[in-house]
This record gives C-alpha cells, sequence and structure tokens, in this order.
C-alpha cells in the first residue's frame, strides 16, 4: 500500500489530488536532465494502492527509480497514514536511453560523468580528420611510417655529419640544425596526431596544446631562417668560390645559426603567448589536428583583426622575406651557372643547389600557403591536407633529397658502413 503526499493534509475526496501528483511526479522522471532527491508527503484518511497511483512501485531502487515508503501515524481504521515518495534521479531515464533500474543506471550514470569529466576544464578538441573514420585509418598508417622514417633519416644524416671528418664543412653544419629542427618539427606533432587518430578521444590539454604551439611554432620560424641562410651559403660557395673559407668560417656559421634558432624562438614566445591570452569564451573545438596559430585566433570570441595584422606581419618578416632572399640568391647562382663552360663544375653546382631547392620548395610552397590564405580557409580539408604535408610529409623527404642527389652523404654512409663491417 502506498500514498503520495505534498505537504498538506487532504479530505478522502483528496487522494484523486495525490493521484494526478504521482502522475505528474512520474513524467518528471522521465524529463528531467538531472533531478536532486525530492521527498513529499501528503496526510490521507485512508490509503491509496500505488498501482491505482500509476506509479513503478521498485522499493530501493537507484537512479531512474521511485522509492515508496508508508508510515502510520495512530490506530484504527481513520488514522492518517503519510506516505513518502522520493524521486531519486540524478540522470533522465528516457533521455539517456538507460534501462529503468537501480543499479545499471547508477553505473551508466557514473561513467557518463566520468567521460565529462575528462573532457572538461581546458581541454582543447582536435576534429582534425574525424569526419572522415575510414581516411583517418589510413592516414595513420601513413604519418605513422613517415615519422619513422623522419626519425631514422634525419637522425642517421645527424650521425654521419657528426663522425665523418669529411662533411666538417658549413654545408652540413646547416644541414644538421636542419635535420635536428625536422626531428623536432615532426615529434611536437605527429605523436598527438597518431593517438587522435587512433581512438575516439580528440582531446589536448592546455599546456599540452601551449607545448605544442611554442614548439611548432619555434622550430618553424628557425627552419625558415635557416633555410635562408643555407641559399646564402650556396651563394658563396657559387659565385665567390675563392672567398669561402675566408667568409663561412665556423664561428661566423655559429652565429649564424644562432639567429636562426633565437629569431624562431623569439617569435615563438611573442606571438604564441598573444595567441593563447585571447578570451575563448569556452570555445575548445579546434577545426585542425594540431594547436596551430591560424586556427587558435579562430577560436577567439574578441575582435582579432590586430592578431591577424600581427601574424601577417610576422608571415611577412619569417616567411615572405625568407623566401625573397632565396629566390635572390638562386638568381644570382644561376647566373653564375651560366657562365661557367666546364660541364662537370655545371653538375657540381647544380647537385649542390638541386636538393637545397626542392626542399626550400617544398617546405616554403605549402606553409606560405596556409599563412597567407584567408582566415575563411583555416578549417577547410585542403588547409589540413597542406599543413599535414609541410609537417609531416617533408621533414621524411628531407633526408632522402639530401642522401640521393648528394655523392658526398651517400660516400660517407658506404664508408661508416664499411668500417662497420670492418671492426
Amino acid at each position: 500500500m502506498a500514498t503520495v503526499s505534498e505537504g498538506c493534509l487532504l479530505s478522502d475526496g483528496g487522494c484523486l489530488v495525490a493521484r494526478m501528483v504521482a502522475v505528474i511526479a512520474a513524467t518528471a522522471v522521465a524529463e528531467a536532465a538531472c533531478l536532486a532527491a525530492v521527498s513529499t508527503v501528503v496526510a490521507c484518511t485512508t490509503t491509496v494502492p500505488a498501482e491505482a497511483a500509476g506509479l513503478p512501485c521498485s522499493g530501493g531502487s537507484g537512479v531512474g527509480g521511485l522509492a515508496v515508503g508508508v508510515t502510520s501515524w495512530g490506530g484504527g481504521a481513520e488514522a492518517p497514514v503519510a506516505v513518502t515518495v522520493s524521486l531519486m534521479s540524478a540522470v533522465s531515464v528516457a533521455a539517456m536511453g538507460f534501462p529503468h533500474g537501480g543499479s545499471s543506471s547508477a553505473s551508466n550514470c557514473k561513467r557518463l560523468m566520468e567521460q565529462n569529466n575528462e573532457t572538461s576544464g581546458d581541454d582543447f578538441i582536435l576534429l582534425g580528420f574525424s569526419d572522415q573514420p575510414q581516411l583517418e585509418v589510413i592516414l595513420f598508417v601513413v604519418v605513422l611510417i613517415s615519422y619513422l622514417l623522419t626519425l631514422v633519416g634525419n637522425t642517421a644524416i645527424i650521425m654521419v655529419s657528426c663522425l665523418d671528418s669529411k662533411l666538417h664543412t658549413p654545408m652540413y653544419f646547416f644541414l644538421t640544425n636542419l635535420s635536428f629542427l625536422d626531428l623536432c618539427f615532426s615529434t611536437s606533432i605527429v605523436p598527438q596526431l597518431l593517438w587522435n587518430m587512433k581512438g575516439p578521444a580528440k582531446t589536448i590539454t592546455h599546456t599540452g596544446c601551449a607545448i605544442q604551439l611554442y614548439v611548432s611554432l619555434s622550430v618553424g620560424s628557425t627552419e625558415c631562417v635557416l633555410l635562408t641562410i643555407m641559399a646564402f651559403d650556396r651563394y658563396i660557395a657559387v659565385c665567390r668560390p675563392l672567398n669561402y673559407s675566408t667568409v663561412m668560417h665556423t664561428s661566423f656559421c655559429k652565429a649564424l645559426a644562432g639567429i636562426a634558432w633565437l629569431s624562431g624562438v623569439g617569435n615563438s614566445l611573442i606571438q604564441g603567448t598573444i595567441t593563447l591570452q585571447l578570451p575563448r569564451c569556452g570555445h575548445r573545438h579546434l577545426q585542425h589536428f594540431l594547436c596551430e596559430m591560424p586556427a587558435m585566433i579562430n577560436l577567439a570570441c574578441v575582435e582579432i583583426h590586430a592578431n591577424e595584422v600581427q601574424l601577417f606581419m610576422a608571415t611577412l618578416v619569417l616567411l615572405l622575406l625568407p623566401m625573397a632572399l632565396i629566390l635572390v640568391s638562386y638568381g644570382f647562382i644561376v647566373q653564375a651557372i651560366i657562365k661557367i663552360k666546364s660541364v662537370q663544375a655545371w653538375h657540381k653546382a647544380l647537385s649542390t643547389c638541386g636538393s637545397h631547392l626542392l626542399v626550400v620548395s617544398l617546405f616554403f610552397g605549402t606553409s606560405s600557403a596556409i599563412y597567407i590564405q584567408p582566415k575563411i580557409s583555416y578549417g577547410h580539408s585542403q588547409g589540413k591536407f597542406l599543413t599535414l604535408f609541410y609537417t609531416v610529409v617533408t621533414p621524411t623527404l628531407n633526408p632522402l633529397i639530401y642522401t640521393l642527389r648528394n655523392k658526398d652523404v651517400k660516400g660517407a654512409l658506404k664508408r661508416l658502413l664499411r668500417k662497420e663491417q670492418n671492426s
């Protein structure tokens, strides 16, 4: 036996009201998203069966259940009876689709809240290629193989350049720096990308996003300046061969490499800090697979014209200006090569400059398309694939380009392998 109450004493005819309250209470369980424990008491002179009230009497059921209890206030047939109906629903049963029952519903609710806690706070959600799950599987394999090749190829170039004394020249000193930059660039992006591709979780913590932004921006900016320095090195080697050893001495080369690193780190600290301080008003969904500046700026909920101007100025100084200097350098190199009458000298000049020019084209061609294009295309698939190319594919191709097209590197590798076999 059970009755429902609403905090006031009702007459015998008031039990009809009790039934109506019970029906409303049962409906509330299905509609409310989250209900606190509610308890109401009605005093009636007669008892009302739970079945008559239309209540699913489930005793001490938990989430989604109704706890119904009966308490007598006195003896006799006319003694009022207090019946308590407790609506204990932390999650709407109908809304979540959980089965009506105590323990199973409670466990489902707990699991849902744990998932919400995992993506709460300041975590960013990298949507990436999540709208194309079949493509994600293919990209996972391609990116994994590319990353492994990047690690092996660039590590090999660093070791060969350091261990072979014949490669202790300015060109290979800068090439070692380039290989190290490619290792840092890929490692700051690819592991997180692979992690997000392998499962449904697409999140990255605020700290992780900040580290990725600072490192990738710093390394990318440094590479822009370093490729310009390498073009200058090739210009001196081809156009001023007699003065090469005098101009490109060890201390000067180290100073140039230091300038490249300082400019990259400085740009990263300035631009990255300004970008991370932009108010986002709870926007956490990045239409990208990494925390890149254009996509991060696009999350802001304030006027971003000033930030776009700053980004353009940084792009002008660290991307467009280096491209212009490289083109000028190779313009002089082409003029010098045309004047060379020896076929052997032609081939030597083309082999030393061709590798660098190919690397420059791959890196600057794709990165400039990302940072110069309008804001509206930041999150489009084309932009994602261009970013994927210069962050994943280019670091993989660099060691292949320099080893396959460079006789010095291939000769050094053979010497090292021969030494290992003899030892």
